[in-house]
């Protein structure tokens, strides 16, 4: 089944501690409850190994599955998984298959807001190499 997912992770995370009558809540900064920070690197280069596709799930074959119907857009989860494989986790999906049985399979799943910092980096990347390619232009024209 594939879910669509439109949310970021808060920024700020706020906890709330009750006394009696009255409460008091704290604010927590984003840095202080993530460690091992790091800026995202080549950016642009991992990107460009992407391949977005279109395509339609095979519900003949696994239409007990329930994955939307008609055109979709999205990657290969293998062309993901060789580029981000941190992006990628087991997905356990399941049905009812008759009376009495159940069964089980294990898809591979892209955790897609994993995937929005990545795309920020690399424009970030492009719109520093296209400055310099101005700045270099302005240069050039200056000399001529």
């Amino acid at each position: 089944m594939k879910t669509k997912q439109f949310f970021a992770a808060a920024a700020i995370a706020t906890t709330m501690l009750f006394v009696g009558n009255n409460s008091f809540a704290q604010q927590i900064n984003d840095s202080e409850i993530k460690t091992d920070i790091h800026k995202i690197e080549n950016a642009t280069d991992r990107i460009f190994k992407l391949n977005p596709i279109s395509y339609n799930f095979t519900n003949e074959k696994y239409n007990k599955l329930q994955f939307e119907n008609g055109k979709q857009f999205g990657f290969l989860t293998e062309n993901i998984e060789s580029v981000f494989p941190e992006m990628v986790y087991n997905k356990p999906v399941g049905y009812d298959f008759g009376k009495y049985n159940y069964k089980k399979h294990t898809i591979k799943e892209v955790s897609m807001n994993d995937l929005v910092p990545v795309l920020v980096a690399a424009i970030k990347e492009l719109k520093m190499e296209v400055d310099q390619l101005k700045t270099q232009l302005v240069d050039y024209k200056a000399q001529r």
